[in-house]
């Protein structure tokens, strides 16, 4: 969670300081290039975070990867949502929290990134799961 929200915040802020070049107009018109590396960049600096404080399991490299891959399946999360949301014509998913594009604007990203990081402790870190085996 820490990792594809920090990254969506500083795909944002980001983007709307010095966002110029369009990342995908069809889709969601205010979503820049920078914004997008932006973003890649908090999840990266939020992976490291999240190794200090609760992930020291993990080494630098696998953080780096993890929070590379979060990040860029969040912005994917996101993007997808934004075009769930232009198909059906509606700006926000809903206005449970207001001035944040719905609840389902907080958990795109976070379906998208979390088989991402689950697959990574089945498949690369060997965990196995209740029931598994």
């Amino acid at each position: 969670l820490w990792i594809v929200w920090l990254g969506d915040a500083g795909a944002y802020y980001v983007g709307r300081l010095i966002g110029k070049r369009k990342l995908h107009v069809k889709i969601s018109p205010n979503k820049t290039i920078e914004g997008a590396i932006g973003g890649l960049t908090s999840s990266l600096i939020g992976g490291c975070f999240a190794k200090l404080v609760f992930l020291p399991i993990f080494s630098w490299r696998e953080i780096f990867v993890l929070s590379f891959l979060s990040g860029l399946f969040g912005q994917l999360g996101d993007l997808t949502e934004s075009m769930f949301k232009r198909s059906a014509g509606v700006k926000d998913s809903s206005q449970l929290i207001p001035a944040h594009g719905g609840l389902f604007d907080k958990l795109d990203g976070v379906a998208f990134a979390a088989p991402v990081f689950y697959y990574y402790l089945i498949l690369v870190k060997g965990y196995v799961t209740p029931g598994s085996f």
